[in-house]
């Protein structure tokens, strides 16, 4: 507890942050107003800097957290070796004044990140620096790197032999395999792969990749003082390495039914392939003009349209629950699936699951991973749907029978359709998706923000989206909405958001 006498660090804290925050939107508007050519590379890592920055303090400021020491650490890299072209000689040169400019608003945006910093470790003493640990993580991507591209030249030899049927035999811990002339074979009691005389070791990789996975966050806070030395793609790339790099992990550790347990005697939990959803405003439901040309009654429950601003961060699964994820939670819960009436593998969506079952594989997910999994609400799941587009469906007004699983006759894999704009599969058709709110009739008195709706509304009867295998075209669309109450269901599943 707090008072005048003793201060909670965190607000001096927060206040810098929001100085800071003010000082990124200054750089941005005068970044965007300088178009000397000798500039231009420089601009586009700038720009890439302050978008970093957005992200950063858009977690932090409503609540900060001790990676902020090093985030803070990662912009200060990044913007501090910048230098702007000269200025003109001619003071009525127009590159003159948004030079100056510019040059006043980079040093504004220095000084309040060095205030930032200080308020930062304040508030969170004895967090590393980025340096502390970085260095450390060299050897291991080097090792990632020697060992993948063993492994490119070890599978392109395999792929020459595409289309011909591999026989395995096991004896004790070798696992042998081949493919015409081919041989390889895979060690289990060390993970070792060969083919022919090219061999790989797939442990070192797994230890090397999971040491990338733990300074993830590290490297997205750092990786804007690489430039100059990596490539502005991998910069805009960064965000994306995690779900990558954990199939990566996931299908070398399956490879003989290598997962070991932990210290408890648990299998290490896999975390499911999320998307980052960025902050943004959209406007959510359906516009009378969509519902004419669609000639749907059941439209009135997505009105009146109204703004609603997405302001923090937030993961979404790339694709539904799955059947395979979801019967590890079964076998542990205790519950026994409920299979379709039509045949289903791994990669299907997990249908006949409860909206308290949802909740519970939720929870069940948290407390594996100690990451704060839960459904996402209904404004989460339209503005991700949507992924930036104001048309009926994503893809456009008109409903394509490529794009999505309706009118069918069963579930389909995950990855069978076409991603919308963000990487999301799935979000029309196949399965509909309980979301975390209560049911409402329509958006009267809706809130703005990206919460969850849980004031008022249906006791019973909870909101799904995103139309299903079974239904119609019309259902097919972003902004349509329905309700059930809670039970299982054959067209139902679920996905998982993330806080951040």
């Amino acid at each position: 507890m707090t008072d005048a006498a003793h201060p909670d660090p965190r607000d001096a804290l927060i206040a810098a942050l929001r100085v800071l925050e003010q000082q990124v939107q200054r750089l941005r508007a005068n970044t965007a107003g300088v178009n000397n050519p000798t500039f231009e590379k420089q601009k586009d890592t700038l720009l890439a800097a302050l978008t970093v920055a957005n992200d950063l303090l858009a977690v932090h400021i409503p609540q900060p957290r001790r990676r902020l020491v090093r985030g803070l650490d990662g912009l200060f890299r990044a913007v501090r070796n910048l230098r702007l072209p000269a200025l003109p000689e001619d003071t009525e040169d127009p590159d003159y004044h948004a030079l100056e400019t510019l040059s006043d608003a980079l040093g504004g945006l220095r000084t309040a990140l060095d205030n930032a910093q200080d308020q930062a470790r304040i508030a969170y003493p004895g967090v590393p620096r980025i340096g502390d640990r970085m260095g450390s993580a060299g050897p291991a991507v080097a090792q990632v790197l020697a060992e993948l591209t063993t492994f490119e030249t070890a599978m392109r030899e395999l792929s020459i032999e595409a289309g011909t049927a591999p026989s395995f035999q096991r004896q004790g811990e070798l696992v042998t395999g081949f493919v015409k002339d081919m041989k390889f074979s895979i060690g289990l009691n060390r993970l070792l792969l060969r083919v022919n005389t090219v061999t790989l070791d797939l442990g070192a990789l797994v230890d090397a990749l999971e040491t990338t996975l733990e300074l993830s966050e590290d490297f997205r806070s750092c990786v804007t003082a690489w430039f100059g030395e990596v490539t502005q793609d991998l910069f805009l790339k960064a965000w994306d390495l995690d779900a990558p790099l954990r199939r990566l992990v996931a299908g070398v550790k399956d490879l003989g039914g290598m997962i070991e347990p932990d210290a408890e005697g648990e299998f290490a939990a896999s975390e499911p392939d999320m998307v980052l959803i960025r902050p943004g405003t959209f406007v959510m439901g359906i516009s009378e003009e969509e519902t004419k040309a669609h000639g749907w009654e059941y439209d009135k429950y997505a009105r009146p349209q109204h703004t609603v601003v997405i302001s923090r961060l937030f993961l979404l699964g790339r694709y539904p629950v799955t059947v395979g994820e979801y019967a590890e939670f079964a076998q542990e819960t205790g519950r026994t699936p409920q299979p379709p009436e039509f045949p289903q593998n791994d990669r299907h969506p997990a249908v006949n699951v409860s909206w308290e079952d949802a909740m519970a594989y939720c929870e069940w997910l948290s407390d594996r991973t100690g990451l704060a999994y839960r459904l996402p609400s209904e404004a989460e799941w339209e503005y991700a749907c949507r992924g930036g587009t104001v048309t009926a469906r994503w893809w456009g007004d008109a409903f394509d029978p490529k794009m999505a699983n309706l009118n069918s006759t069963s579930t389909s894999e995950v990855d069978a359709f076409p991603a919308n704009p963000w990487g999301l599969h799935d979000m029309l058709g196949n399965v509909s998706e309980w979301c975390a709110d209560p049911w409402h009739e329509d958006y009267k008195g809706a809130p703005s923000g990206s919460a969850a709706w849980t004031t008022g509304g249906s006791d019973h009867l909870r909101v799904v989206r995103g139309g299903s295998w079974v239904d119609l075209n019309r259902n097919n669309r972003s902004g349509y909405r329905g309700r059930f109450d809670r039970r299982s269901l054959p067209w139902v599943g679920f996905r998982l958001a993330r806080t951040l």
